[in-house]
């Protein structure tokens, strides 16, 4: 029997927004693997947060921010990015909300 060797490239965290503490979301990616793929669904927040969202996302490697124009609640927000780690064919998901500010 082979044994699959896992790797950090398979995984997709997921990490929900909402007017987000940027000091703790930034130490959260910074924390996450490199070669992983993480996706930020921002739940509709301000043009300012946004635009500091992004800002801090171009510091990280593999980062993609989804933006929805209205705030779709929590769970659907989840499984937006579950959808966009099945999509990615991730074999692995790890789900986090960033607290908010």
């Amino acid at each position: 029997m082979e044994i699959e060797t896992f790797r950090w490239a398979d995984l997709v965290t997921v990490t929900v927004t909402f007017h987000p503490d940027f000091l703790l979301l930034q130490s959260q990616l910074q924390a996450l693997p490199r070669d992983c793929l993480k996706l930020l669904v921002d739940n509709a927040s301000s043009a300012d947060a946004q635009r500091a969202l992004y800002a801090l996302c171009a510091t990280v490697p593999n980062v993609h921010v989804v933006v929805n124009e209205a705030n779709i609640g929590l769970a659907a927000a989840l499984n937006q990015g579950v959808a966009f780690a099945r999509h990615m064919r991730s074999s692995a998901y790890f789900l986090f909300t960033a607290r908010s500010g």
